[in-house]
């Protein structure tokens, strides 16, 4: 059976006339370092190898035994459960049996799965049942052995003891550890103290003398600062008095330009009078001159247009009298054409069968031509034949 306990390796000895399961007491349990959270399965392999980490063929070789017709390579564990059914041999079965480990083995695969079906799996739920010992007894009645079960109780009595002291131990060294903390923390405290009252002590020596040092600083600034305002006032007063002098002597060189500016601003003023009476009396003359030639410019163009109307006049009379003729010219044209179209068309009333019309007679000064003979056929010129019926032809 896997009871997942981690092992502990050590060199087992066979003890050949030891009886299987013998009682153990408290002296006997090796002086492991087991704590309240222990697994009990560890706790009673006493630092052996977990029977599903050895082979057979191990126990075989520490009893001198042959392994002919034996499985070797079976684990112990099975081979605690069923010895028979891989060891046949009666003698050689009671030699590996007899081993101090096997015994172990048995223990183990016979009390861990009790005591873990009753909810004990560590130390700690060992030493930890409850008051009336109704798991402890519920293992024991299961186990139905009596050396079986007093190994076991002094197996695990002996690893709950050892736990408990140990956390004792470790409760004590950790509350040392932690008074030793506290002195230390106290006594660091104290010096901390001690260093800044020290330090505060010398800190207000320090300001005493900086404040001294202060003073005296701030005595000798004053005393110095008196004496620059002194010279600065010294300095100041004769700025002021070379500021006065430059003032007089500014304005009185300012007066006498104003002086000089004054007589030069008359001198141009007068230059500037005198410039523009001479200015006034040229203007005056060109003004004259000026009202002259446009009075002499004003009769030539009224002489020029006194001409031209009459030049004017004589040509519109020529216009007049030439429209005239041409007028009388053209009306006895018109009148002609007019009398010819008029003789035309009464010979083509009166059934003329063949004119000849000679083309370019009716053309007249006005470029007028009669371009159709009423005869029921129109835009054909003149010069053409015209007979009877409608019929014609060139």
């Amino acid at each position: 059976m896997n009871t997942g306990m981690a092992g502990r390796g050590r060199q087992d000895q066979g003890v050949g006339d030891e009886p299987p399961f013998a009682q153990v007491h408290l002296e006997d349990v090796p002086r492991q370092r087991w704590t309240l959270y222990s697994i009990v399965g560890d706790v009673l392999l006493r630092g052996a190898r977990p029977p599903e980490q050895v082979p057979l063929s191990e126990c075989l070789v520490r009893v001198g035994c042959q392994a002919a017709g034996i499985d070797v390579d079976v684990r112990m564990d099975d081979v605690i459960r069923e010895p028979e059914l891989y060891i046949p041999d009666a003698d050689m079965r009671r030699r590996v049996l007899n081993l101090s480990a096997c015994q172990t083995y048995a223990l183990v695969c016979k009390v861990v799965p009790q005591l873990e079906r009753n909810g004990i799996t560590s130390v700690l739920e060992w030493g930890g049942a409850d008051e009336s010992g109704v798991a402890k007894r519920a293992v024991r009645n299961a186990l139905a052995d009596d050396g079986l079960w007093n190994t076991t109780r002094c197996l695990l009595d002996a690893a709950f003891s050892a736990a408990k002291d140990a956390d004792a131990r470790e409760r004590a060294d950790r509350e040392r550890a932690e008074w030793e903390r506290f002195e230390r923390e106290r006594a660091e405290w104290e010096r901390f103290e001690r260093e800044r009252a020290e330090r505060l002590a010398i800190e207000n020596k320090m300001l005493m003398e900086l404040c001294m040092i202060s003073v005296e600083k701030q005595n000798d600034f004053n005393r110095i600062e008196s004496k620059r305002m002194e010279r600065e006032t010294d300095e100041w007063e004769r700025a002021e008095r070379n500021r006065a002098e430059r003032e007089r002597a500014e304005r009185e060189r300012f007066e006498r330009e104003r002086a000089e500016w004054e007589k030069a601003e008359l001198e141009r003023v007068q230059m500037v009078k005198m410039q523009w009476e001479r200015d006034e009396r040229e203007r005056d003359e060109r003004a004259i001159i000026k009202d002259e030639m446009h009075e002499e410019f004003f009769n030539i163009m009224m002489e020029k247009q006194s001409d031209f109307n009459r030049i004017e006049s004589k040509r519109m009379e020529w216009e007049r009298k030439r429209r005239e003729r041409v007028e009388r010219e053209l009306q006895k044209e018109l009148y002609i054409i007019s009398m010819e179209k008029q003789n035309d068309f009464n010979l083509i009333k009166t059934g003329i069968k063949q004119v000849t019309v000679i083309e370019g007679l009716y053309s007249s000064v006005l470029n007028v031509t009669w371009s159709c003979v009423k005869s029921g056929v129109p835009d054909k010129p003149l010069g053409m034949e015209v007979r009877g019926g409608g019929n014609v032809s060139e």
